[in-house]
């Protein structure tokens, strides 16, 4: 889910900073605008939301998951994230994705894709310490966080729930929702998530490789489009860390990354 981990919050004005960054840096090039990209289905890269991030959401745009984070956020969180952290995405996505991973067409006798068992590691509630990197916006400062993972939908879609707490180091957190579900026909998971900020975030990913899934695809903040992604790291079965990250230029800058544990 786009979890969107920033300055102002962790990931959205990390994400304003860093659009500013690149259009700073693509005007002197040429006028041709920059090429989409991936993404949280978080989060968010918040940012997801983890999801990504509530995994988006990104796992968790930041920020952007967790991812989640987005998930979404970003996870929406991605976002957790998105996710995200995503991880966050939008209600057309939303629509697009049932109906492409058979939810809509398959009538009474439709059930969940099997593939979506793979996440049941991140079920449930979770309480997280992260951090969000310096910017020109703000110092690095630490924040706190907590994760919700669970089935919704008639168990076709996971829901994932980010929200950062209100500090004086983090006056503006980060909230991020997103939706996880299996694509039976692109063979692949699809996050999308939304977050408190305006962002949105919509990632996909092959699933788990060893103990690390990574939800991939696009944050998009006041009409511009990102590369996000929200990686979440499995630490047994009570931890896991979500990380938001977004692409500018050619390198990827960390929004924001959650420890998280039952």
């Amino acid at each position: 889910m786009t979890r969107c981990s920033r300055p102002r919050t962790t990931v959205c004005t990390a994400l304003a900073t860093a659009l500013a960054i690149t259009a700073g840096m693509a005007a002197p090039a040429s006028a041709e605008p920059s090429p989409p990209t991936p993404s949280a289905g978080i989060p968010a890269a918040r940012p997801a939301t983890p999801a990504a991030a509530a995994m988006g959401a990104s796992k968790p745009a930041t920020q952007v998951k967790p991812a989640v984070a987005s998930a979404g956020a970003a996870t929406a969180s991605g976002g957790a994230t998105g996710t995200v952290t995503g991880e966050g995405a939008s209600a057309a996505p939303v629509a697009t994705g049932a109906s492409s991973g058979g939810a809509a067409a398959g009538g009474a006798g439709t059930k969940p894709a099997m593939e979506l068992e793979q996440m049941k590691v991140l079920e449930g509630s979770w309480r997280c310490d992260g951090r969000a990197p310096a910017t020109p916006s703000g110092p690095e400062h630490a924040y706190r966080s907590t994760w919700k993972f669970k089935r919704d939908l008639d168990n076709f879609w996971w829901a994932a729930e980010y929200q950062q707490v209100k500090a004086k180091a983090n006056p503006a957190p980060l909230k991020a929702r997103g939706f996880l579900t299996y694509d039976s026909v692109a063979k692949s998971f699809t996050m999308m998530g939304v977050d408190n900020a305006g962002g949105t975030t919509h990632e996909i990913s092959s699933g788990w490789n060893g103990d690390v899934v990574t939800l991939a695809g696009d944050a998009n903040l006041g009409g511009k489009k990102v590369p996000f992604r929200e990686v979440i790291t499995k630490k047994g079965d009570r931890e896991f860390t979500w990380r938001g990250e977004m692409k500018v230029g050619g390198d990827w800058m960390t929004l924001g990354e959650d420890r998280c544990r039952k």
